[in-house]
């Protein structure tokens, strides 16, 4: 397999050089090559242990940065798919039996340079809050809500973004091997994975690998779980070690009863602050219909949340809080009375 490499706008010449990998416009000139084989010949990924996977990439990530277009970062040492979050922490928590992991990458389009049309979110809001309309790009938990805005998990998501997008060959393969070892790891200690790929983008990669041969076995035991708004993808069929939910948008209440009433389960987000103990609503109206709200505050394991209801979420902001309810417009479920209406 095999990374074509054309290079020679000042572009890349910058890009070399404030990500640390080259360090004068001379190192550039030795490093450029019209051609870079980075896994030593065509051989099949499956036959390249991850050492010569990831000494590949190493080699050639500027290339992979330049197809990508997305934001200068480096290639970190551990190189590292699947992580945590303090969510992910608490079901493990609650289920002690649970092995835990998501993936973050880059929400929207905040991965990619400037001008870029891309995203990783493909309904995704950034309406207009004067007018009432949804926006779920200003709130993103992915850029305010506590370790997630740091820049050390900023960089995170840049790399991994950059990699799936750039060679999404190579990011499957590695994530594949995770997902083994997890398993494996699991299994040893009488546990059960879980994992959520869609962390912080809407891309639908766990329904894929849920669907694989290899993980759709009856000798897999991975519990795949994700959120979407996808109405399409939540209303599909679904192997049964895949459990999906249909996120409020603001705007799509008619479909959220729909996917309710079809026994899945919906989130909405709730105007409550978690750092003052505010209890989530008991019930919401949806599309005119009251539907029963269970905590999503307390676990991310959606495989044990109750079908048919609602998975009710606290509205997090680790900074300014006040700014970014405001700007999320009605993608935040707001009021105080007995039934709420979305």
């Amino acid at each position: 397999m095999k990374f074509l490499e054309d290079i020679g706008s000042c572009d890349l010449v910058d890009l070399a050089l404030n990500t640390g990998h080259l360090k004068s416009v001379k190192a550039y000139g030795n490093h450029r090559q019209k051609t870079v084989d980075i896994l030593g010949g065509p051989r099949a990924l499956e036959s390249l242990s991850r050492r010569e996977i990831i000494e590949g990439l190493r080699a050639n990530w500027l290339s992979v940065l330049a197809r990508a277009n997305t934001l200068p970062v480096k290639l970190p040492g551990a190189i590292q798919l699947l992580g945590t979050s303090r969510k992910i922490e608490k079901s493990m928590e609650v289920f002690e039996n649970l092995y835990s992991v998501v993936t973050y990458l880059a929400p929207a389009g905040s991965g990619f340079q400037k001008g870029s049309t891309r995203t990783l979110c493909p309904w995704s809001s950034r309406g207009d809050i004067s007018k009432g309309e949804p926006n779920c790009e200003v709130p993103c938990l992915g850029l305010n809500s506590g370790r997630m805005r740091m820049s050390d998990s900023q960089k995170a998501r840049l790399w991994k973004t950059a990699l799936w997008v750039s060679e999404k060959a190579i990011f499957r393969e590695l994530y594949r091997r995770e997902l083994k070892a997890l398993e494996r790891k699991a299994l040893a200690n009488n546990g059960i994975p879980m994992v959520r790929f869609d962390g912080t983008s809407d891309l639908g990669e766990g329904l894929r690998l849920a669907r694989t041969e290899e993980f759709s076995s009856p000798s897999s035991s991975i519990q795949f779980v994700d959120y979407t708004k996808s109405f399409k993808r939540a209303m599909e069929d679904h192997p049964g070690q895949f459990t999906i939910c249909f996120s409020y948008s603001g705007s799509n209440a008619k479909e959220c009863r729909e996917v309710l009433e079809d026994n899945k389960l919906v989130s909405i987000v709730f105007d409550r602050n978690p750092r003052k103990n505010e209890a989530l609503p008991k019930t919401c109206r949806v599309a005119g219909k009251v539907f029963r709200v269970q905590d999503g505050n307390k676990h991310d394991a959606l495989c044990y949340h109750e079908p048919g209801a609602i998975v009710g979420l606290s509205f997090k902001a680790a900074k300014d809080r006040k700014g970014a309810l405001a700007a999320s417009g009605s993608f935040v479920v707001r009021g105080k009375g007995k039934h709420l209406s979305c």
